[in-house]
């Protein structure tokens, strides 16, 4: 999402934390380029048992919770109470009906959750994940870095997942749209939203992290290959987005895409619904005589929400998917090399031989044939 969208912390007080278990797994993790984070999760799990008060000054400072106040200030409002707060006055028997930071459903959620926990400890699939989303790369392009994941069980209730970027303030760790990138999963959403049973949560949470690390590496390769493209344009990033989201819904979707598309009426639906919306939005996204909050509410609606109505998102996909599907995975290779008016350019060329496609808006292709 749109700049969402380590500090080790001294644990000498109390055990809010499964240290020994956590650095082992870290160093497993790196050879797959991954690294796991569990502290914040485990030290909520721990605080839902106890309620220590001990608890929720470790737990407040850790990097994943800075992180997950951040993101919640940013898509709620910086004027709701803190999570520490929320924290200090939590009871379970207490009838929340707004649960802002899903700290009900975590307290409901703990068993799905621990299940959810021994799985991702045990379980080694991060290398699988890896290797499917660095093969949309260009051949010989490297990562920089390896990758950190961040587990919370609180959060925005849209935030089941994140790609992000941060930099490190005097200690404090700040999301930033020019940091590092890391990924943060929400277990407790997770455990809501992700299927019935542990066994298809993983299995969901694995295409979901192969999405959020493509666009994790995605940040670190557009600054390889197109140094001077402006995000901070609000055209630009529209159309970045476009792209970064297309590409990354596409490593998520491949298989059903691949399988279904030419059968599957509710599949294409989707994709005359999702240009549809993107025809509709181009006329404010576009307009910079349009009031700048209008256009931003309108990115939002492309961007948040239930999967299939992030119209931003899925029509980015079907373009990507065009591109694959006609050029193979070299064509994905090339627009990474080249950048989003490539990308788009690279669409509207098939859509113009394809005319049962779907067309880009107007507004689109008056801006990639400038």
């Amino acid at each position: 999402m749109k700049y969402v969208f380590l500090m080790i912390v001294s644990i000498i007080l109390f055990g809010c934390a499964m240290t020994k278990t956590i650095n082992q797994k870290e160093v497993l993790m790196k050879e797959d380029r991954l690294i796991f984070h569990f502290e914040f999760v485990d030290a909520l799990l721990q605080w839902l048992k106890e309620r220590d008060e001990v608890c929720i000054d470790y737990m407040v400072g850790l990097p994943a919770t800075q992180f997950m106040q951040q993101i919640i200030y940013q898509n709620v409002s910086n004027d709701i109470p803190s999570f520490k707060e929320i924290l200090k006055r939590f009871d379970p028997k207490d009838d929340l009906v707004d649960d802002i930071y899903v700290l009900r459903k975590a307290y409901e959620s703990q068993s799905n959750i621990k299940s959810l926990l021994y799985e991702l400890r045990n379980k080694e699939f991060t290398k699988g994940i890896y290797e499917r989303v660095i093969r949309y790369f260009p051949v010989g392009y490297t990562p920089p870095r390896n990758y950190e994941v961040f587990f919370s069980g609180a959060g925005w209730h849209w935030g089941d997942a994140h790609a992000f970027r941060y930099v490190v303030n005097d200690g404090k760790y700040v999301l930033s749209g020019e940091g590092i990138p890391a990924i943060m999963f929400n277990l407790t959403l997770v455990s809501d939203f992700y299927g019935d049973n542990t066994g298809a949560r993983i299995n969901n949470m694995i295409d979901t992290m192969a999405h959020e690390l493509f666009h994790a590496i995605f940040f670190d390769a557009m600054k390889y290959y197109w140094p001077s493209w402006d995000n901070s344009n609000f055209t630009n990033n529209i159309l970045w987005i476009i792209m970064n989201e297309g590409i990354a819904h596409l490593i998520m979707n491949s298989e059903r895409l691949l399988q279904k598309y030419k059968t599957d009426d509710n599949l294409k639906g989707r994709e005359i619904q999702a240009f549809a919306t993107l025809n509709e939005y181009a006329k404010l996204l576009f307009n910079d005589k349009i009031e700048f909050n209008q256009r931003r509410e309108a990115a939002m609606k492309g961007v948040a929400g239930d999967q299939w109505s992030r119209y931003l998102c899925i029509a980015g996909m079907f373009m990507a998917f065009q591109i694959e599907k006609h050029y193979g995975i070299e064509g994905i290779r090339d627009t990474i090399k080249n950048g989003p008016i490539y990308f788009l350019n690279k669409y509207n060329s098939i859509q113009k031989s394809n005319t049962e496609l779907p067309e880009l808006p107007i507004e689109i292709i008056k801006l990639i044939k400038q």
